[in-house]
C-alpha cells in the first residue's frame, strides 16, 4: 500500500512538472516574440486591437490590454515618432459610440503609466541653456584655434574675408546646436508632437470622464489622483508649461462640477462636507494653482457646486424632498 502511495505522489509530481513546463513553453512563445517586435510591427499589432469589436468600450471601462501595449512601448525602446502615433491611434479610437463614458479609474491609470512609458523621451531633451552652454565651449575652442593664425591669414584673406570665414563657421555651429524646429530630423520635432497628443487624450478623456456614484466615498480621492497625476507629468516634462497644466485642472474641475449635477443629489451631506473639509485644510492645493487673474478661481467655482449641492442633501435628509438642481 505505502508502495502504491509512493507510485501515484511521483506520478501526479511528474505531471504537474510536464504542465508546468507546457505552460512556461507556451508562454515563451507568447512574449518572446513580442519583445522583439519592430516600431512597424508593434503598431500593427495595436491596430489589429483597435479593429476589434467594442475596443472602445473595454478602453474606457477596463484598458487592461491596453496599459500593457503602453508598457510594452516602454521594454521595446520605441522611438519618440512612434509613441506619439500609438496616442494619435489610441485617441482617434476613443470617439468612437462604443466609449461614450472613459471611468475615472482608466484616466488615473492613464496619468500614472503614461510618464513611465515616454518620459525617455521628454528627459532626455536638453534645455536651452545645456545647448548654449555647449554652443559656447565649442565656439570659445574654435575661435581660439582660429585666432592663432589670425595674422597670417589677414595677410591672405584680407579682414573681410577672414570675417566672412568666421562668421560662416559660427552659423554653422549655431544651426548644429539649434536646427529648424519644425523639421523631423530635430531631435525634439517628435517629443513636442507627442507631448500635444498625449495633452489632447487627456483632455478628451475628461470629457467623457465618470465616476460610478454607487462607490461615493473614493470619488474625490480619484479627483485628488487626477490632478496630482497632471503635477507629475509635469515633473517628468510630458507637459512643460503651466498654461497646459493649468488647462487640464480646469477641464478637470468643470467635469467634476458636471458630474455633481448630474448625480449630486444621490450623495449625502457628508460626501459634501468631507470635500470643503479637504479644500479649506489644504489637502487638495491642487485647486488653488491659478495661472490667469481675474477670473473665477477653480476653488469658487468648485465650492458654489459643493454648497448647492449640500444644501439639495440637507433638505432630503431633513424634509425627504430634493430641491431643484439650479439651472
Amino acid at each position: 500500500m505505502e508502495i502504491e502511495k509512493k507510485y501515484w505522489a511521483s506520478f501526479f509530481l511528474m505531471m504537474s512538472c510536464l504542465f508546468i513546463m507546457n505552460v512556461d513553453a507556451k508562454a515563451v512563445q507568447v512574449v518572446e516574440p513580442m519583445q522583439q517586435l519592430s516600431d512597424q510591427e508593434y503598431l500593427q499589432e495595436f491596430i489589429g486591437l483597435c479593429n476589434q469589436n467594442h475596443f472602445g468600450f473595454h478602453a474606457s471601462t477596463n484598458a487592461a490590454s491596453l496599459f500593457e501595449y503602453i508598457s510594452l512601448g516602454k521594454e521595446l525602446g520605441t522611438t519618440s515618432k512612434t509613441d506619439y502615433e500609438f496616442f494619435r491611434l489610441l485617441t482617434n479610437r476613443l470617439k468612437a459610440l462604443d466609449a461614450e463614458v472613459i471611468m475615472a479609474p482608466v484616466l488615473e491609470m492613464f496619468v500614472l503609466q503614461i510618464p513611465q512609458s515616454i518620459s525617455r523621451h521628454t528627459m532626455s531633451l536638453k534645455s536651452w541653456n545645456n545647448h548654449v552652454e555647449e554652443m559656447k565651449t565649442d565656439l570659445e575652442s574654435r575661435m581660439m584655434n582660429h585666432f592663432d593664425g589670425i595674422v597670417t591669414q589677414i595677410q591672405v584673406a584680407g579682414r573681410l574675408g577672414v570675417a566672412q570665414k568666421l562668421a560662416g563657421q559660427i552659423g554653422t555651429i549655431v544651426e548644429s546646436y539649434f536646427p529648424d524646429p519644425f523639421s523631423e530630423s530635430f531631435d525634439g520635432y517628435w517629443v513636442h508632437r507627442l507631448r500635444s497628443q498625449v495633452k489632447a487624450l487627456l483632455e478628451f478623456s475628461m470629457q467623457r470622464l465618470m465616476w460610478e456614484p454607487s462607490a461615493y466615498q473614493g470619488i474625490w480621492n480619484s479627483v485628488n489622483k487626477i490632478a496630482f497625476g497632471f503635477y507629475n507629468l509635469c515633473n517628468e516634462q510630458v507637459v512643460c508649461h503651466s498654461d497646459d497644466l493649468d488647462d487640464l485642472l480646469w477641464s478637470l474641475t468643470y467635469r467634476f462640477k458636471y458630474f455633481l449635477r448630474l448625480t449630486g443629489h444621490q450623495f449625502p451631506s457628508s460626501f459634501y462636507k468631507n470635500i470643503e473639509f479637504h479644500i479649506a485644510n489644504g489637502y487638495s492645493s491642487w485647486i488653488d494653482f491659478e495661472v490667469d487673474s481675474g477670473i473665477r478661481t477653480k476653488k469658487s467655482v468648485l465650492l458654489e457646486e459643493i454648497f448647492t449641492q449640500k444644501t439639495r442633501a440637507l433638505a432630503y435628509e431633513r424634509n425627504g424632498i430634493i430641491p431643484a438642481a439650479a439651472v
